[in-house]
């Protein structure tokens, strides 16, 4: 089915010109649109919607700027989660500017450790059969407690209820 493009919709609703074997599909709108508030919008629906573009907006930041290269820094090595020190010098600055251009993008070292631990933990628990233990020791925590300690702060429930 060749792919179409609608170039033009007023604020009634009806469609402009329809352009048929376009390369992209697009659909563009009044901005006015934007300040409306959604009639008949079902509440559960609206809530998933936030919920799924809250997630897509931060994905989009881990995905850009100096954000994504700590990130592929601390996910280089599996099990070893270097140093803020270690990943400045590999980015060929001090700890000091790596901290405050992470702190210009809103993050820290210390939170992008913390998701690249809970992406990881959420991982482990889902798809291995790897004991809390093993899975605290792989992501460079001092104890069992201490995961699932970490564990519960991120998601409201302990690894076992999140396996059951």
């Amino acid at each position: 089915m060749p792919a179409s493009k609608v170039t033009s919709i007023d604020l009634s609703g009806s469609p402009g010109p329809v352009e048929f074997d376009q390369p992209v599909n697009e659909l563009h709108y009044a901005l006015a649109w934007l300040e409306r508030t959604p009639q008949l919008a079902n509440p559960i629906t609206a809530a998933q919607m936030s919920r799924t573009l809250a997630r897509l907006l931060q994905e989009q930041k881990w995905q850009s700027g100096l954000t994504r290269r700590v990130y592929d820094e601390l996910t280089r090595t599996p099990g070893r989660f270097p140093e803020m020190e270690a990943i400045a010098a590999a980015l060929c600055m001090t700890s000091r500017n790596l901290r405050r251009k992470l702190d210009a993008e809103g993050t820290s070292y210390q939170a992008l450790l913390a998701n690249v631990r809970y992406a990881l933990a959420r991982d482990y628990l889902s798809t291995s059969f790897l004991s809390t233990e093993d899975i605290a020791a792989a992501l460079g925590f001092s104890d069992a407690a201490s995961f699932r300690h970490a564990f519960k702060r991120w998601t409201g429930m302990t690894p076992a209820e999140f396996r059951g």
